[in-house]
């Protein structure tokens, strides 16, 4: 298949170019004039001033750069956060609504049937297109959509520390967080799952796994963005500072 190339991706790349093409030219215009330009500051006040603004425009761009990465960032986790949440809370609301089918196989599936509590799960995990866990209340691992990443030892057989920590002895009735596997960070939430069938509490958990290049070609976007505006703003200092 024939690879398609997005406007906004010639759009960013075309900036880079840009900025790489002025960044050069100013560079070869100040060594060629830096003994001008040197003196030229050491008598002319306008001159100081002119490089003041240089300097505060080239401190802002460090700052304003730096603030748009972190709410981008901050941003991109709130988003992926309320989804977890939502995907959690539609996941526990199926199998609660699951759970109080008055027919023998519901009563069977949550009296403890570990298999047949993993064959729900696989399912609704291809329902839903998320990894489904579940804990007892002592941590460990009752019922899985996933068994391979268990079987291979990818993921241990209790609940992550610090999760437990806060379903069981804060008693949170959900719960989000980061965890690993390897190197790989993702986001896992969990959410206290009750059955009438099944004495002690459980702990629903998904896994989410959030998509790391759609975050890094929204921040490459907004980058480019300020780096467009702050360049006009170099190039006319900067030419009026050499005019002068």
């Amino acid at each position: 298949s024939k690879l398609r190339i997005k406007s906004i991706d010639l759009i960013v790349a075309f900036s880079y170019v840009f900025v790489f093409l002025i960044i050069l030219i100013l560079l070869v215009i100040a060594i060629n004039n830096f003994k001008s330009l040197i003196y030229q500051i050491q008598l002319n006040f306008e001159n100081k001033l002119l490089m003041a603004m240089i300097f505060i425009l080239a401190i802002s761009f460090i700052l304003v750069g730096a603030g748009t990465v972190y709410y981008n960032i901050r941003q991109f986790e709130l988003k992926h956060n309320k989804n977890i949440s939502e995907k959690i809370e539609t996941v526990l609301k199926g199998l609660e609504l699951e759970a109080e089918k008055p027919d023998s196989t519901s009563t069977e599936i949550f009296s403890g049937n570990e298999l047949l509590i993993s064959e729900l799960l696989a399912k609704f995990s291809e329902v839903y297109f998320t990894d489904i866990n579940i804990y007892k209340s002592n941590g460990r691992l009752l019922a899985t959509s996933r068994p391979e990443l268990f079987h291979k030892e990818l993921i241990g057989q209790t609940m992550n520390p610090e999760a437990y920590r806060q379903m069981k002895i804060n008693e949170k009735i959900r719960f989000i967080h980061k965890e690993k596997i390897g190197n790989l960070e993702y986001s896992s939430a969990y959410a206290l799952f009750k059955s009438h069938n099944f004495k002690e509490k459980l702990y629903l958990n998904l896994p989410y796994f959030t998509r790391p290049a759609e975050l890094r070609k929204e921040i490459s976007n907004l980058i480019v963005a300020v780096i467009n505006l702050y360049v006009v703003l170099f190039i006319i200092i900067s030419l009026s500072l050499i005019h002068i």
